[in-house]
């Protein structure tokens, strides 16, 4: 059987109003792929909007150029979500399952539904179409699961090769040293 995200899923632009309310606020700049999240800024230009607070099993979601999307399993209370982000918050449906979908499918999706002509985004519209082949609850439960999973071994394999990177470096450079120096300091 296949739903409509809007069916499955609460849909929600954020667009903040100017104000000069101090809050915690996560911009689409700061949204990394793998689930990471750069940085969380603290804002003053906008007022504060309960709506668009991030929640724990959120979906966000950029609405210009997205190509991955970040799935929250954890969250501080009170961050709010910037402008240009959707998110898109599970009803009836395991969240996990809804991420690894739509990360499995956005890029595609969105490069055959922009709505802008230089630099694609999505819409209302599109968006709430997008179609979610839906399964047994215990099928979405594992294949989430896994999804995630597998994103956090990419992530935990990333800091391991840098971690690599650092130790080839201080190897070199103290073999260096106890040779003669470094000659071009």
């Amino acid at each position: 059987m296949v739903e409509r995200l809007k069916n499955v899923a609460e849909i929600i632009f954020c667009i903040l109003e100017k104000g000069n309310e101090e809050k915690k606020l996560l911009t689409a700049a700061n949204l990394l792929e793998n689930n990471q999240i750069s940085n969380i800024e603290i804002d003053y230009k906008f007022k504060k909007d309960e709506s668009v607070i991030i929640r724990k099993n959120d979906i966000l979601l950029k609405r210009i150029n997205p190509t991955y999307v970040n799935f929250i399993s954890e969250i501080n209370n009170n961050i709010y979500a910037g402008n240009n982000l959707i998110i898109i918050r599970p009803k009836n449906i395991d969240a996990k399952y809804l991420a690894a979908i739509l990360d499995t499918n956005i890029e595609k999706f969105t490069k055959k539904n922009s709505i802008g002509a230089i630099v694609p985004s999505i819409g209302r519209k599109e968006i709430e179409k997008f179609k979610i082949e839906m399964c047994s609850k215990e099928q979405q439960v594992a294949l989430g699961q896994y999804w995630l999973k597998s994103i956090e071994k990419r992530v935990l394999e990333t800091k391991k090769i840098e971690l690599e990177k650092q130790k080839t470096l201080i190897i070199v450079n103290k073999f260096i040293n106890k040779i003669g120096g470094n000659k071009n300091d």
